[in-house]
C-alpha cells in the first residue's frame, strides 16, 4: 500500500481551509506557517511540481495566474471548506 504524499495532503488542506481559490505564495504561506516539515531544498519548485501534479490527477483546477482551487469533484474527498472564525455559528 502507498503511503499518502505528504505534499499533495497539505496543499489540499490549505486550499481546503480558504474554501476557495489561492495562489502559491498564499498556499507556501500558509503550509509555513502550519509547520509543514520537508526535507526539499528548494520547497517552492517542490511546491510548484506538486501542483501541477495534482492537476494532472484533476484534484485541483488552475484558476488564473499562479492560481488554483479544489477541483469540483474531488471536494467531497477533502471535506468541507472551514469556515473563518467571524463566521462560525454560536
Amino acid at each position: 500500500m502507498r503511503r499518502p504524499n505528504a505534499w499533495y495532503g497539505a496543499i489540499c488542506e490549505q486550499l481546503r481551509i480558504a474554501g476557495g481559490p489561492l495562489a502559491i505564495k498564499q498556499i507556501w504561506a500558509g503550509m509555513e506557517a502550519s509547520g509543514f516539515q520537508h526535507s526539499s531544498k528548494w520547497p517552492r519548485s517542490t511546491l510548484g511540481a506538486r501542483v501541477a501534479e495534482l492537476v494532472q490527477l484533476k484534484r485541483l483546477v488552475h484558476v488564473g495566474p499562479g492560481t488554483y482551487q479544489i477541483a469540483p469533484d474531488f471536494l467531497s474527498e477533502v471535506g468541507a471548506p472551514v469556515q473563518p472564525s467571524s463566521e462560525v455559528a454560536l
